[in-house]
């Protein structure tokens, strides 16, 4: 069945290309791609960032959000460190969500106690990324409000249960970003076919 769904996503109404994935040398901050960040979320970024990966067209795919949100004293926790924004790459995923990939997923990595270690694996990547993107006066921000063991138990996205997949488009972000375990099935699945058109209009 999830093989079925990319069949029918690459072959009607998605205008799929192979999608090449350009890392920059050095992400570029929100602000160079305010407009079309805007148009892409349909809202303002929740954080300050940068734009971590980006398509052939130079349209950005990923962002790497900072791990608070908010001012001042006001700042709260944001555990998602990469948020997908291609919105072409976005309706696939949700495409196959909804035909049960989530539960394909969780099923796979169930199956290969290998590719189950590795997915552990990702987590802790990412939670030690998260930590490292911190500002020193930010970490000690977080101690003081004790704060500190949610982002050190939390996985990708804010995950609690690390054997969960919990939802396809986090971890594809993260794929795309730094490679992910369970991106690379979602890759596996779409017969290697990466999602994404390059010029849109919204």
């Amino acid at each position: 069945m999830v093989r079925r769904l990319f069949g029918d996503v690459l072959r009607h109404g998605q205008s799929c290309y192979s999608c090449r994935v350009i890392m920059a040398d050095s992400p570029s901050p929100f602000s160079d791609d305010e407009l079309e960040l805007q148009r892409q979320l349909g809202r303002p970024p929740c954080t300050l960032g940068v734009v971590e990966t980006r398509c052939a067209s130079g349209h950005p795919q990923v962002i790497r959000n900072y791990p608070l949100q908010g001012t001042g004293n006001s700042r709260a926790p944001f555990p998602t460190l990469f948020w997908l924004v291609c919105p072409k790459i976005h309706d696939c995923i949700a495409r196959l969500e909804r035909s049960g990939g989530v539960r394909a997923a969780e099923r796979f990595l169930r199956e290969n106690d290998d590719q189950q270690r590795k997915f552990l694996l990702d987590h802790q990547r990412y939670i030690s990324e998260r930590w490292e993107t911190l500002q020193p006066e930010d970490r000690s921000f977080v101690e003081e409000r004790g704060w500190k063991p949610v982002f050190f138990e939390r996985g990708i996205g804010g995950i609690a249960d690390r054997r969960r997949v919990k939802c396809l488009h986090l971890h594809y972000a993260h794929h795309l970003a730094r490679g992910n375990t369970v991106g690379g099935w979602i890759d596996g699945v779409s017969g290697g076919e990466v999602f994404c058109a390059g010029p849109r209009s919204f």
